[in-house]
């Protein structure tokens, strides 16, 4: 009884996270083009101060820090997709590549919204979002079979 009130409302919690995660999304691609590069300009300069223009990984991520940004805002939304697949939907052979396709949608969806806020939507950051979530579900399924095979383990030693 009580490990099912646990997993409803991890459940729960998990369901509000990526709705919380996609409205940050979609809520970042409505901004108007000149609040949007003051965000980016702001990071980019928090950023500096931990990863210095002047070398090269600096000079990288300040001149790419929108598309790292996306990167990892798909990616995280591409590992709360997949946990939650992984953890609450029984058929994992439909569940993960409903996770991904999820994901591909919200990226669409997304990079859509941008013609509404004056900015010039892309299909190539609709597939860079999209590789952000797949980097980040993978890691996250090797995680969890890792702790998987981890429990069979545990569990065989203290049967053999």
């Amino acid at each position: 009884m009580a490990e099912n009130i646990r997993k409803n409302i991890s459940r729960i919690v998990l369901a509000v996270l990526i709705l919380l995660t996609v409205s940050f999304i979609f809520t970042q691609s409505l901004l108007p083009s000149e609040v949007s590069s003051s965000e980016s300009n702001g990071v980019k300069g928090l950023l500096a101060t931990i990863f210095p223009p002047d070398t090269p990984l600096g000079a990288f991520i300040s001149q790419y820090v929108r598309k790292i940004a996306h990167f990892v805002e798909f990616g995280l939304l591409g590992a709360e997709l997949t946990l939650y697949a992984l953890l609450f939907c029984r058929d994992k052979r439909r569940s993960l590549p409903a996770a991904l396709l999820s994901a591909f949608f919200v990226a669409f969806v997304d990079e859509t919204l941008q013609i509404f806020s004056g900015r010039g939507p892309m299909i190539s950051d609709v597939w860079l979002d999209f590789c952000g979530s797949l980097c980040f579900s993978v890691a996250v399924s090797l995680v969890y079979l890792l702790v998987k095979h981890i429990k069979l383990r545990k569990a065989g030693h203290k049967n053999g």
